[in-house]
């Protein structure tokens, strides 16, 4: 009996205890491991130590009842108790339970690892992502008495109450950060809890004085371009890393110090916070947050930081540069300059800001005052090419920026803008060699992006100018900018609703973009819509920005095209005040004078467009944009050979611009070259399939040929293509161009029918040519009276309707509607009317 008991079965004890003991401490160090990991944020070496010991242990044990596991029978109860199919029964059960054992364990066994791999594997990736909140890491002043003068809890407190506003900005305590560890230590803290800033500092007490040091800690910084790269540093410690000596008495008054430094501490978080919000074009907040810091400036005695409040006021003018308010900007930097007159960066953006006003001289003044207070610093010649290259289409612009590029080689922003110059002057194969580099030394830059996809839609590339934007939005989805020009690029590729989509969105995004208005008030206009909105939205971009000239050019020929001629006028006016140099508003208020009837202003309006774009087209022989506007301003003049001219140049530079073909092949149509006009059509388009322009001057082209089924054919075509928002005029012409046509070919009927819908239209009811055409055809269905009525309204309105020249030359009557027109002429009482 006593040798039974002492004989102990290894496999069986196992089973019974040791098997579940070692599963219950693998399991326990396996949870507790990825707690750390995952909740806590520990990843020091024994969290993987014991996560390594746990899983050892879970494999053991899954190993040994999968493979070494051997029980013995389950069945102890006498079969003198139970029957044997009893008995038969349960030993199968307990068969079946040992299998599942062997199966889960098997499982378990290749399962374990795969998981912890998989699980591990996560962890790294949610650790690689940015956090979504900005945690401000406040550590505990290490000092004699740090609970009685409580330098850390006062920090946190005064942070917490001036973020309460903001849900993304947590304040955390952690423990005291040694001077001995200093800055590594700090960053290697804020690192583990993901923190965007860390303060600690530390303190003691002598007899007389206590010595105090104070840190904030930044672990990344954003980048500005427009910041000198002497003048303003950007430390990763914000305050000066001096021991600052108080007398005992402030340390006594524990309130006075508390006070003094949770001040500091929440200006420069305001500040850091405002920087961030500017890197992310999330230029509201970033305001906002600026504008707090600078409020609490105005609180502290001295000012231990490195940043003054001339900084914080550049920091705020680029915020509000970017978001187009350029009036607050310009007083933002004018402050500055005030307060430090040899910062050179506050004249660096300045100068920036007055190019936009159209102040050439002040800019190029600005910019030479920043590069004689730091002849050697790169970031003023790269400002100045800006200004030379792009704006005053300087080549020299070219040259100051080759400098910032021998001085920062690996600097993306030289090559982009030295790209945008090359462009601008025509070497578009140059240009794109250089956004290209720029995108290949920072390709997570979005600016670089967007300038590559501007210019590839401007090119007619669509496709990959989309995917480009596509591109920049993914790196900032909260980019105004870049949904304006995707917005305008996907117009341009005929998703005319998707790019509406991304115009709402950038006013959504940055609802103080005076330029996202005018841009949607813009398009909207040209692809029919309610003109009342569009010019709502371009009062809306003149709030924001008074000194918008294209604002008030817009609205001011939204508001004619509504009728409102004297306001439309005045808008026009000044546009012209703000910028004396805006060939385009020249050129349509001179459109308007010749229209209004006073043909002397005009030409004066046209000819000044034509002087100021001849005089940028000899700064810059490749500036499409003004040989376009010449060329449009030659066509209101009727002068057709000067207009073949520019826009011929404007093809020689840009073959896929679409526009030029429609403005080239009107003109050559006005010298009755027609098919060398269709041929000017039929290429603008290939290159835009539903362009209405295109379609209605080639049917023209044709109408004058004869060639009436090919008219007819383009005409319809332009009629479905734009049905639904051309301008009413263009649908008349049309409509009236049809109703010659098939008069002309036997069908009056149908002609009669084009006729009477002109007609029955609200901006149809008094278009002259058709309603003579129509006092015509009622003339020949015996209508004696109607025929007469719409005579003598057209007649008292233009007597060259009397004329059969003009009804052939002009209105391209053929002969069988020329021969029924001088039957009318001759009637007495149409006579009657001529006399």
């Amino acid at each position: 009996m006593s040798d039974r008991k002492s004989t102990v079965d290894l496999p069986e004890f196992l089973k019974n205890i040791t098997a579940p003991i070692l599963g219950f401490i693998g399991l326990t160090f396996s949870i507790n491991s990825f707690f750390k990991l995952f909740i806590e944020k520990d990843s020091g070496p024994f969290v993987f130590i014991f996560l390594a010991a746990g899983i050892f242990c879970l494999e053991g044990i899954f190993y040994y009842y999968a493979y070494r596991w051997e029980p013995k029978s389950q069945n102890t109860i006498s079969p003198l108790i139970l029957r044997r199919d009893s008995i038969n029964e349960k030993s199968q059960v307990e068969v079946t339970r040992q299998r599942k054992i062997r199966h889960f364990s098997a499982t378990g066994l290749w399962l374990t690892p795969i998981l912890v791999i998989a699980i591990l594997g996560g962890w790294q990736y949610v650790e690689s992502l940015p956090p979504k909140d900005i945690i401000i890491l406040v550590a505990d002043f290490d000092g004699p008495d740090p609970d009685k003068y409580g330098v850390a809890a006062t920090i946190r407190g005064n942070l917490e109450k001036e973020t309460a506003r903001y849900p993304n900005i947590k304040v955390k305590f952690t423990d005291k950060i040694k001077e001995k560890g200093g800055s590594e230590k700090a960053r290697e803290e804020g690192k583990k809890q993901k923190a965007t800033i860390v303060i600690w500092g530390w303190y003691w007490k002598t007899k007389d004085i206590m010595p105090i040091s104070v840190h904030f800690e930044l672990l990344s910084w954003p980048g500005f371009s427009y910041i000198s790269d002497n003048s303003l540093s950007l430390p990763t410690d914000l305050t000066n890393r001096q021991v600052q000596i108080l007398p005992i008495s402030q340390l006594e008054k524990s309130i006075t110090i508390q006070t003094h430094l949770s001040k500091e501490m929440t200006y420069l978080t305001l500040l850091t916070l405002g920087l961030f919000h500017s890197f992310a074009e999330e230029w509201e907040d970033a305001i906002e947050k600026f504008t707090s810091a600078l409020d609490q400036m105005q609180n502290i005695e001295n000012k231990i930081s490195n940043f003054s409040k001339a900084q914080v006021l550049i920091f705020r003018g680029n915020a509000r540069n970017s978001q187009g308010n350029l009036l607050g900007a310009l007083t933002d930097l004018d402050k500055a300059i005030q307060i430090e007159p040899n910062n050179s960066s506050s004249y660096i953006l300045r100068s920036l800001i007055r190019i936009r006003k159209h102040n050439e001289q002040g800019a190029l003044a600005d910019i030479n005052t920043a590069i004689k207070l730091e002849p050697q610093s790169s970031q003023p010649y790269l400002s100045r090419g800006i200004i030379r290259g792009l704006y005053l289409q300087d080549p020299g612009g070219i040259k100051d920026v080759n400098k910032f590029i021998r001085l920062n080689p690996k600097e993306a922003d030289g090559y982009s803008i030295r790209g945008s110059i090359r462009i601008g002057r025509g070497d578009s194969r140059g240009g794109l060699s250089d956004i290209d580099k720029a995108v290949e030394l920072n390709p997570k830059d979005i600016l670089n992006y967007s300038l590559r996809g501007s210019y590839r839609c401007q090119k007619g590339d669509i496709r990959r100018g989309i995917a480009d934007l596509d591109k920049a939005i993914q790196l900032n989805f909260k980019s105004s900018n870049t949904y304006a020009l995707r917005g305008s690029c996907r117009i341009q590729a005929g998703e005319k609703e998707e790019g509406m989509k991304d115009l709402n969105k950038a006013i959504q995004l940055n609802p103080k973009s005076s330029e996202a208005y005018t841009q949607r008030g813009s398009y909207g206009i040209e692809l029919g819509g309610d003109k009342k909105q569009g010019i709502a939205d371009f009062t809306r971009a003149i709030q924001l920005n008074p000194i918008s000239d294209l604002a008030y050019l817009q609205r001011g020929n939204a508001r004619i095209q509504i009728g409102d001629k004297e306001e439309g006028m005045k808008d026009l006016n000044k546009a012209i005040q703000l910028n004396p140099k805006n060939s385009n508003a020249y050129v349509l208020r001179g459109n308007n004078h010749i229209q209004f009837g006073d043909k002397k202003r005009g030409n004066e309006d046209l000819d000044k467009a034509i002087f100021l774009t001849s005089q940028d087209i000899q700064r810059n022989p490749a500036n499409t944009l003004a040989y376009f506007i010449r060329g449009i301003a030659h066509s209101l003049l009727d002068q057709s050979k000067d207009v073949i001219a520019d826009f011929s140049k404007v093809l020689q530079l840009n073959r896929r611009d679409y526009s030029s073909f429609i403005m080239r092949g009107n003109a050559y149509l006005s010298l009755e070259k027609f098919k060398i006009a269709i041929s000017d059509f039929n290429q603008a388009i290939l290159l835009r399939p539903n362009s209405f322009e295109a379609y209605f001057g080639r049917g023209l082209s044709y109408q004058y040929q004869k060639n009436y089924r090919q008219a007819l054919s383009d005409y319809d075509h332009a009629l479905h293509l734009k049905a639904n928002f051309i301008e009413k005029i263009s649908k008349i012409e049309i409509l009236k161009n049809m109703g010659i046509i098939n008069y002309e070919v036997g069908s009056k009927d149908e002609a009669l029918r084009l006729f009477e819908i002109i007609r029955e239209d609200k901006e149809g009811r008094n278009h002259l040519s058709s309603n003579f055409a129509l006092a015509v055809a009622l003339s020949t269905k015996g209508q004696k009276q109607a025929s007469f009525e719409l005579a003598k309204s057209v007649l008292n309105s233009d007597k060259d309707y009397s004329s059969i020249d003009f009804l052939k030359n002009k209105q391209l009557w053929g002969n069988r509607f020329i021969d029924d027109a001088q039957k009318f002429l001759s009637r007495s009482d149409v006579k009657a009317l001529i006399q």
